[in-house]
């Protein structure tokens, strides 16, 4: 469900920085953290090529930042939002994953970006409705909220089963296109998901079932929502 975009050298840059920060810096917690993000976001994004190492990767840095003990508020607020991903992504444990979203949250409480990507995890823990709080709270609270945070409100949505407002919050965003095929084929109208799909194959779409198959999602959900995918035609690979 997450943007594919380009090559991610903003990771990649990203990394580099930290990476000689740590090493002029070899206790800091938050830039061993900040690392651990690199890794995470890599294979969120599809640009990894070794997925289950660069988790491991991240996870072995978040471990790393916890060796001082006690965490500062801002570390601590870092290291919940990085394992809400991780628990999904490394270990398929969807209780612990939302309850280091909501410990994150809890420590920032009225930081928008915190609430809207986090709410992802929420949506994947099956948690609709708060999800698509969570995503609105964090447009709102936003002067000019990033398009993965639509994205992100759409997913809850869809999740919430709340399909016709899932289209509407995911209006124009392509790297959502799999969410929108099932949320028309939930709503009856398998029909126009099978066009969108086939124009979406003539025009050699990026997605494929296997590659919606790798993001964490709790089942029955995750099962229900490539069914939903194939019922439109969607590619298999």
């Amino acid at each position: 469900m997450q943007d594919p975009g380009t090559p991610h050298r903003r990771e990649t840059d990203a990394r580099a920085i930290w990476r000689e920060g740590l090493d002029r810096y070899p206790e800091s917690a938050l830039l061993k953290i900040k690392l651990g993000f690199t890794h995470l976001f890599v294979v969120m994004n599809g640009a990894s090529a070794d997925p289950k190492g660069d988790i491991e990767q991240a996870w072995r840095y978040l471990e790393a930042a916890s060796e001082k003990g006690m965490l500062s508020r801002f570390e601590a607020w870092h290291a919940h939002w990085l394992k809400a991903f991780l628990h999904q992504w490394r270990d398929n444990d969807f209780t612990r994953s939302v309850a280091d979203a909501r410990a994150a949250v809890a420590l920032a409480p009225n930081d928008p970006l915190t609430r809207g990507d986090l709410s992802w995890v929420l949506a994947n823990a099956g948690l609709g409705d708060e999800a698509a709080a969570w995503a609105r709270t964090a447009i709102e609270g936003s002067v000019n909220p990033p398009l993965w945070l639509h994205g992100n409100l759409g997913w809850a949505n869809y999740v919430a089963g709340r399909y016709r407002e899932a289209l509407e919050a995911s209006r124009g965003i392509e790297y959502v296109f799999a969410m929108r095929v099932a949320a028309l084929v939930r709503l009856g109208e398998t029909e126009a998901a099978r066009a969108a799909v086939a124009d979406y194959v003539r025009g050699r779409g990026w997605d494929t079932i296997a590659k919606e198959a790798r993001y964490p999602q709790i089942e029955p959900d995750r099962t229900q929502f490539l069914d939903a995918l194939r019922m439109a035609g969607f590619p298999e690979s």
